[in-house]
């Protein structure tokens, strides 16, 4: 697998089936046309396995997470870890802006803040903590 890093490019996670060929409504240059917006693909067999979104800030310190999105037959594949790592590899943020959604994507925060340690990180944990709760009804 093959991560690709794309400038000024975002990459549209509101789709639904990961498993059909992406169109041009799907993947595109951001309609803004902003600098801060960084797109990380992973690359399989000529298919886009997995995608993270990113915002810089102005100042350049701060790095915000606009999602991660990871085809179904390959989310126990480490995509979704390589996508972050290399992300945070090339991008050094200072600060981590993040809103967790689920309890695999809470693990998966906590690992990179391992890894990570000199990054400080902004965690919205509400969407994880509705989750557990509801897991355990």
């Amino acid at each position: 697998m093959i991560v690709v890093k794309l400038e000024g490019i975002s990459i549209d996670l509101h789709f639904g089936n990961f498993d059909i060929p992406p169109t041009e409504s799907r993947i595109g240059e951001n309609h803004k046309k902003r600098k801060n917006k960084t797109s990380y693909i992973c690359i399989n067999n000529d298919q886009i396995v997995g995608a993270l979104v990113v915002g810089r800030s102005r100042s350049g310190k701060t790095v915000r997470s606009d999602g991660t999105i990871v085809r179904s037959s390959y989310r126990k594949e480490g995509v979704a870890r390589d996508l972050w790592k290399t992300m945070l590899k090339t991008e050094q943020p200072q600060r981590m802006c993040v809103r967790v959604v689920s309890d695999k994507g809470y693990s998966l925060v906590e690992s990179m803040k391992e890894k990570f340690p000199k990054v400080k990180w902004l965690i919205d944990k509400d969407g994880s903590r509705k989750l557990r709760r509801m897991s355990y009804k």
